[in-house]
């Protein structure tokens, strides 16, 4: 999954989180998927909010990188 927002007016409004949430209740819904994980750079801080937010929850860090995952 990637999400680009390359307007800046956009950004900080929740659309991000909108589209995984609709995308995900589609995915659980239609093709029975149950987890979803990523993975993110561990400096993007803005981004790593906003998929607690959402529900993802850290599973591993290394160095350079967090694994998160959410549960539907």
């Amino acid at each position: 999954m990637g999400i680009l927002i390359g307007d800046n007016n956009w950004r900080g409004k929740g659309v991000a989180a909108e589209v995984i949430k609709a995308n995900s209740n589609y995915l659980a819904d239609q093709c029975g998927i149950e987890t979803i994980s990523l993975g993110v750079d561990k400096n993007h801080k803005a981004a790593i909010v906003a998929y607690q937010k959402i529900g993802f929850e850290v599973k591993e860090q290394n160095k350079n990188s967090i694994k998160m995952i959410w549960r539907l």
